[in-house]
């Protein structure tokens, strides 16, 4: 069975596909009982989903968890690895400033708010003797430290059989990520988003920047464009959807 896998952050899991409606019980979006509510309306509405229809995959399997890092992505994967043969994985590597870590025997995710985090980057930047550059050169190192990453997951997919291929939610990084390892080139799909507009989101009812429905369809087109572009090998099963769900982030 054609399967399609996606890892990623709140926008690959589909934050924002809200039902406004429920929206009027609860305080805020980020209420955790109207954020399950959700979950079908994030599944069904997703960039993951809108290339299973255009593409045709039978089988559509969403990793991608909001708030998450690169690095718990990745620790997300492999805690859960897919048991199916004909796979591809699509990966949206998300910001650098977002970490995981292993905290009472649990994995976490954590941002530039949180004090190890914080502590982290001030001790990196001792280690520059350049002031002007150093916001540039921490940059380097992340871009690096996902290079990394990414070439992991291409080297372990490709002795599964599986397909793999990776692109980058802030604009400009797939190429600047690129042009640091050029190994991982040929799994990175050049994309930059295009601006959403008013009725991309439901930032006037919800104050969430994310994207809503008509704004990751919006997206996913974009997508498909770079990937009908540059991307020749991407496989295009043509079947039926009949099949898609979530998988939950084990720690």
């Amino acid at each position: 069975m054609s399967t399609l896998i996606t890892l990623g952050c709140s926008f690959s899991e589909g934050v924002g596909c809200y039902d406004l409606e429920l929206l009027d019980n609860y305080k805020s979006v980020i209420d955790g009982e109207y954020v399950e509510k959700n979950k079908d309306n994030f599944l069904k509405g997703s960039i993951g989903s809108n290339l299973q229809n255009k593409f045709g995959y039978e089988k559509y399997i969403n990793y991608a968890y909001g708030g998450s890092s690169n690095l718990g992505q990745f620790f997300n994967f492999f805690n859960n690895l897919p048991t199916d043969d004909d796979v591809t994985i699509l990966w949206q590597i998300t910001f650098y400033l977002r970490k995981a870590t292993v905290t009472n025997k649990e994995i976490k995710d954590y941002t530039l708010k949180d004090e190890w985090v914080h502590l982290l980057y001030e001790s990196k930047i001792k280690e520059y003797d350049n002031e002007i550059y150093q916001s540039s050169l921490l940059d380097d190192d992340d871009r690096i430290e996902i290079s990394y990453y990414i070439k992991i997951m291409k080297e372990f997919c490709k002795l599964r059989g599986w397909k793999f291929y990776t692109w980058f939610w802030e604009n400009g990084e797939y190429r600047k990520v690129g042009d640091i390892n050029e190994q991982i080139k040929d799994c990175i799909i050049p994309f930059n988003k295009e601006p959403l507009s008013e009725d991309d989101t439901y930032q006037k009812f919800t104050e969430d920047g994310h994207p809503n429905e008509k704004g990751y369809q919006k997206i996913s087109d974009t997508l498909i464009r770079s990937i009908d572009t540059f991307i020749r090998d991407f496989p295009k099963p043509n079947k039926t959807p009949n099949e898609k769900k979530n998988i939950n982030y084990i720690r």
